[in-house]
């Protein structure tokens, strides 16, 4: 079973694997699941992880993965997916 706050590659020929960025020390990063879950409902996973690792203007040039891991809340992750989300394939 699939679940919605982790993105994955394969499963359907392939055994499922999951991008290593959305574990800590202590499982699953529970703030990073939350955003995938609100960006899954219009992107592809393989967009979604794309969007996580590439600079982002609306965050100063970090990445949202680095701007998370400095302690960035909810709501300018939200501002930064509106202003500069994730742009789904052709």
């Amino acid at each position: 079973m699939q679940r919605p706050d982790l993105l994955r590659i394969g499963g359907r020929w392939l055994e499922e694997v999951y991008f290593e960025f959305q574990f800590d020390e202590s499982g699953i990063n529970r703030e990073l699941g939350s955003l995938i879950q609100t960006l899954r409902r219009d992107f592809d996973d393989l967009v979604v992880a794309d969007w996580l690792v590439r600079p982002n203007e609306a965050l100063s040039g970090a990445t949202p993965l680095g701007a998370l891991a400095k302690g960035a809340k909810e709501d300018q992750l939200s501002k930064a997916v509106a202003n500069a989300g994730p742009i789904p394939d052709p």
